[in-house]
C-alpha cells in the first residue's frame, strides 16, 4: 500500500468516527426515535428532551429490541429461537433481521445493549466506504479519488436516512465487497474471499437490499466475462455465491419457513405501483435534497404532490451523495476512459427506470420472484446511488490524476466548472421567479386531496400502521380546506434556504473545477502545481462539507437517559401478570417497546409474523392488522368488547389521552367487575394523561380444559372466536380430535397450573381429577415439541393458532421446547459448507507455499 493510499483511508476513518464521535466515545446512544416523545416517558421528560427531533421509529421499535432480547438470551446461555413477549409469541432467530450470530453481534454482546447499536452502524459504515475505496482503486482510480467515492458512499441519502433501521446499511455497506470479490474471481485471482462475503451480505439482514446486490455483482461477472473472455472466472464467482449462501442456510432455512406462515410472501402490484411509486418531480432532490422539505424537522411538505405517505419510513427518492459526486458522475461518461463506466451508468439509469416506470417495474415484478416481497420503490435509489459513487470516482480519476487512465493524453479543456457557476445562478433566478408559481400548484394539489379525501386533514397524523399526513410545520404553510388563505412566506424562507446552499455549493465547486482545469499539466511527468493541488483539495472539502452535513440532518441520536428510561409505570406493568394492550394510543409504550422491560405484549410489530395469529385481530377489524407485520392499537371500545382478549390474557388495558377511562370501564362491564382502573397518570399537558385498566377477567398462559369441539374450517372457527359470545373457558376449536373423551363443564376451578418459561421452554406442572387438554397461549409453529412426564405427545391447534396437548387426569410435568427441523438442517448444511470452505482455503494456502 502506498502512502497516499494509508493517509487517505486514515482521513475517511477520521471522518467517520468524528460524525459518530458523540455515540462511541460521549453519552448519546444511537436511538433515533426521540423516546421522550413518546409515553409513558413523556410525563417524566424534561421540555428540552421531549422538543428535540426523532426520526426512524423503528429504531426503538423494532432494531433494538431484536438487539436486546438476542443479547440476554445469548447471555444466559441460550439459543435465541423463540420471543414470547410479542405477537402471541413468534420465531426469533427465524426473523432475518435479528442478526441473531452476526459475527460482530457475537462481539458486541458483551457490551452494552445501547452502546452496541452506535459501534455496530459505525463499524459497518465505516467498512462500506472502505469497500468502495478498495474497489475504485481496483478500477485504477487513485487513492483521492478513491476517498473522493468513500465519503459519497458511506454519507450517501439512503444510507443516511436508515440511520436508524440499520439493516439497510448493514447489507448495502457489502455492496463494493461483493463487486471487488466478483472481478477477482472472474479475473482468476481467486475466489474464496466471495463465500465470505456473500454470507455477510445475507447476515446484513435486509432482502431487498440483497437482492439488488446480487442483480448487480450477476451483472457485473457476465459484464468482466464477456470483455475478458473469463468464461471459467464466471463458473468460479457462481460457485463462490453458491457456497456462500451454504454459509448462512443455518438463517435461511428457519427465514423460509416463517415467511410461508406470513401475509408477506407476496405484495400485490397494483398496490406497490398505486401507494408506493413517487412522483417525477422528487428527482430534483438528487440537486436540492430539502426542496421539499426534512422529515426531521417536521418540514417535509411533498404530500402535496403525492399525496399521504403509507409509512413514516417512505419519504420517496431522495437520491443524493453531494453535489460534486453528481457533477463528476456526469463526467465520467465523457472524460473516463474506463468501460466500466458503462455499467455503472447503465445500473443507474435501470434503478430510476424501474423507479418511475410503472411499465418498467411491472416486468421486473414479473421476472424476478423475490422482488414480491417488499413495497417499498424508493429503495431503488439504493444502486442508483452506488452507481453514481462509482462514477464519481471514475470522474476524479479522469480529470484530476495526472498518472491515472488518461495518463497517455493530454488533458482536454474542460467547461464544467463555468457551467456551474452558471447553474447556481440560474438555480437561484429560476426559484426567485418560479417559486410562487411551484406554491400554487402544490396548495391547489393539496386541496384537490383534501376534498376528495375525507381522512386528509393538515397535521394529522393518524393510528399507527395507517395512512401519515404532512407534518404540522409544513401544513401551517399551505391552504387547507378550512383556511385557504394563506401566504406562501413561510414556505419560501424555508425552501430559500435550500436552494442558496445548493447555488453556493455549485459556485463554489464551479470556481474549484475551473482553477483546476486551467493549472493542471499537460505533460503527466510533471508535478502537478500548488494552485492545482489547492483546487483539488477545496473540492474535497467542499465534498466532505455537503455529505456530512447533509447526513447530519438525520442523525437523530438520543441522550443515554432517554432511551428505554425506566418509569414507575413501566414498573408496575412489569410486575402485573398477563399481557398487555393499547386502546387509542399509537405511542404509548409502543409495540415491542415493552419486551425490553420484560412485558408480554399482545401487539407487536415484525417484517414477519404468523398470519393466523393477525388473522384473530383481522376478523374483528381491519385496522387491526393493517399491513401483514403489524397488531395495530385499539381504536374504538366497540373492538375491544369480545372475549376473545380475556383468551389471549390481555390484563392490562393502556388507554391513549383520547379517551376517558372511566367511560371505557362503564362501556366494558355490561353490569359484572370485569375492567377497572389501576393507574391514572394525569399530567398538566393534555396529551401526556394516560391510564391502566386491569381485566380481571383475563385468563392465565396456560390452563386446563376439559371439553373440546373440532372445527376443521380456519375461518368459521374464527368467526366464533371473536364473536361476542365466545366463552374463552372453553370448550376448545381443535382442528383435529385428539382422541379422549370431553366432559362438561370445561372450566374446573379445582384444576392446579404452574407454568415457568423460557425463550424456546415452558415447563408446566398439573393437578386435575378429569383428563383434559393444557391449552397455552402461544402460537402453535413448526418446531414445537411436547412431552408429558418424559414421554412424547402430539401438538394440537387450538382455537386456530394456539398450542393443546392432551393431559390424562392426576398429577403431570408437561415440557414444550422450540428447536425447529429447519434450524436443525440449516445448522448442518452451513457445517458442511464451513467444513467445505475451510478445506479450499487450507489447500489454497498450501498451494501458495508449495508454490
Amino acid at each position: 500500500m502506498s502512502k497516499q493510499s494509508a493517509i487517505a483511508i486514515v482521513l475517511v476513518a477520521l471522518i467517520f468516527t468524528l460524525f459518530f464521535s458523540d455515540v462511541l466515545f460521549g453519552n448519546r446512544v444511537l436511538i433515533t426515535a426521540n423516546m421522550a416523545r413518546w409515553l409513558p416517558w413523556r410525563t417524566e421528560a424534561a421540555g428540552v428532551e421531549a422538543g428535540a427531533p426523532g426520526f426512524r421509529d423503528d429504531s426503538a421499535i423494532t432494531y433494538f429490541p431484536r438487539r436486546w432480547l438476542s443479547q440476554e438470551s445469548i447471555r444466559a446461555g441460550e439459543v435465541p429461537l423463540w420471543n414470547p413477549h410479542v405477537l402471541g409469541g413468534t420465531p426469533h432467530l427465524a426473523d432475518f433481521q435479528s442478526g441473531v450470530y452476526h459475527p460482530l453481534n457475537l462481539i458486541l454482546y458483551r457490551f452494552d445493549a445501547l452502546e452496541g447499536t452506535g459501534i455496530f452502524l459505525y463499524v459497518h459504515l465505516l467498512a462500506g466506504a472502505l469497500g468502495l475505496f478498495l474497489f475504485l482503486r481496483a478500477l485504477g482510480v487513485g487513492p483521492w479519488g478513491g476517498a473522493f467515492g468513500a465519503i459519497a458512499f458511506g454519507f450517501n441519502a439512503y444510507f443516511a436516512t436508515y440511520i436508524g433501521h440499520p439493516v439497510h446499511i448493514t447489507t448495502g455497506c457489502w455492496l463494493p465487497f461483493l463487486l471487488l470479490a466478483v472481478r477477482r474471481a472472474v479475473h482468476g485471482r481467486g475466489w474464496l474471499a466471495l463465500p465470505f462475503v456473500v454470507a455477510m451480505l445475507f447476515l446484513g439482514g435486509f432482502p431487498q437490499t440483497i437482492l439488488y446486490s446480487l442483480i448487480i455483482a450477476g451483472a457485473y461477472a457476465l459484464f468482466e466475462a464477456v470483455a475478458k473472455q473469463r468464461w471459467i472466472g464466471l463458473g468460479s464467482a457462481g460457485a463462490g455465491v453458491a457456497l456462500g449462501i451454504g454459509l448462512v442456510l443455518f438463517q435461511l432455512l428457519p427465514t423460509k419457513e416463517l415467511g410461508s406462515l406470513s401475509d408477506r410472501t407476496a405484495i400485490p402490484l397494483d398496490k406497490i405501483v398505486a401507494v408506493h411509486q413517487p412522483e417525477p418531480a422528487t428527482m430534483i432532490r438528487a440537486l436540492v435534497p430539502d426542496f421539499f422539505g426534512n422529515p426531521v424537522d417536521e418540514t417535509y411538505w411533498i404530500h402535496a404532490f403525492d399525496g399521504p405517505i403509507p409509512h413514516p419510513n417512505d419519504i420517496g427518492f431522495l437520491g443524493y451523495a453531494g453535489l460534486a459526486t453528481l457533477l463528476l458522475a456526469f463526467l465520467a461518461l465523457f472524460r473516463s476512459r474506463r468501460r466500466e463506466r458503462w455499467f455503472f451508468f447503465a445500473v443507474a439509469a435501470t434503478s430510476l427506470l424501474l423507479l418511475f416506470s410503472s411499465h418498467a417495474y411491472s416486468l421486473y415484478y414479473k421476472l424476478v420472484p423475490f422482488a414480491r416481497f417488499s413495497s417499498e420503490l424508493h429503495r431503488l435509489q439504493f444502486p442508483f446511488l452506488f452507481a453514481l459513487c462509482v462514477l464519481a470516482g471514475l470522474g476524479w480519476g479522469a480529470l484530476f490524476e495526472a498518472r491515472g487512465e488518461d495518463a497517455t493524453a493530454p488533458p482536454r479543456p474542460t467547461r464544467a466548472g463555468l457551467v456551474m457557476i452558471g447553474a447556481s445562478l440560474v438555480l437561484v433566478i429560476a426559484f426567485a421567479l418560479g417559486g410562487d408559481a411551484i406554491y400554487r400548484v402544490a396548495s391547489r394539489a393539496l386541496l384537490e386531496k383534501q376534498g376528495t379525501s375525507p381522512t386528509a386533514g393538515a397535521g394529522t397524523r393518524l393510528a399507527y400502521g395507517g395512512t401519515m399526513q404532512m407534518p404540522p410545520v409544513a401544513a401551517a404553510w399551505f391552504p387547507t380546506s378550512s383556511n385557504r388563505a394563506v401566504t406562501p412566506r413561510a414556505w419560501k424562507a424555508h425552501t430559500w434556504k435550500c436552494v442558496r446552499r445548493t447555488a453556493l455549493l455549485l459556485a463554489l465547486l464551479g470556481v474549484a473545477f475551473e482553477l483546476a482545469a486551467r493549472t493542471r499539466r499537460g505533460d503527466p511527468a510533471l508535478p502537478a502545481s500548488r494552485a492545482f493541488l489547492v483546487a483539488v483539495g477545496a473540492i474535497l472539502v467542499i465534498h466532505v462539507f455537503d455529505t456530512v452535513t447533509f447526513a447530519r440532518t438525520y442523525y437523530t441520536n438520543s441522550p443515554r437517559e432517554t432511551a428505554f428510561a425506566p418509569h414507575p409505570a413501566i414498573a408496575k406493568l412489569s410486575k402485573a401478570p398477563g399481557r398487555i394492550a393499547r386502546l387509542g394510543g399509537q405511542y404509548l409504550l409502543p409495540p415491542n417497546t415493552a419486551l425490553v422491560y420484560g412485558i408480554d405484549d399482545v401487539a407487536g410489530v415484525n417484517a414477519l409474523m404468523p398470519a393466523r395469529y393477525g388473522a384473530i385481530f383481522g376478523a374483528v377489524s381491519p385496522v387491526l392488522f393493517p399491513d401483514g407485520r403489524r397488531i395495530a392499537p385499539f381504536t374504538s371500545i366497540g373492538e375491544l368488547d369480545r372475549p376473545v382478549w380475556d383468551l389471549l390474557g390481555m390484563r392490562s388495558l393502556l388507554v391513549g389521552p383520547s379517551f376517558e377511562p372511566e367511560r371505557v370501564v362503564a362501556a366494558l362491564n355490561h353490569g359484572h367487575e370485569r375492567f377497572a382502573i389501576a393507574d391514572l397518570y394525569s399530567s398538566y399537558m393534555p396529551m401526556s394523561s394516560w391510564a391502566v385498566l386491569e381485566n380481571r377477567d383475563a385468563l392465565p398462559f396456560a390452563f386446563l380444559i376439559h371439553d373440546y369441539e373440532v372445527v376443521t374450517d380456519p375461518e368459521a372457527a374464527r368467526a366464533r372466536l371473536v364473536s361476542a359470545t365466545f366463552d374463552p373457558r372453553g370448550p376448545l376449536l381443535l382442528e383435529e380430535d385428539p382422541g379422549i373423551v370431553g366432559s362438561a363443564p370445561a372450566w374446573d376451578p379445582g384444576d392446579t397450573c404452574d407454568f415457568t418459561r423460557s425463550n424456546g421452554t415452558i415447563r408446566v406442572r398439573t393437578s386435575s381429577s378429569r383428563d383434559g387438554l393444557l391449552f397455552v397461549c402461544e402460537n402453535d409453529v413448526p418446531g414445537w415439541t411436547a412431552e408429558v412426564d418424559g414421554s412424547p405427545a402430539p401438538i394440537l391447534r387450538a382455537h386456530t393458532t394456539f398450542r393443546a396437548i392432551a393431559v390424562p387426569r392426576g398429577d403431570h410435568e408437561i415440557v414444550l421446547r422450540y428447536a425447529p427441523e429447519s434450524w436443525r438442517n440449516g445448522v448442518r448444511f452451513s457445517g458442511i459448507a464451513g467444513g467445505i470452505y475451510l478445506l479450499l482455503i487450507g489447500a489454497s494456502r498450501f498451494r501458495k507455499k508449495r508454490d
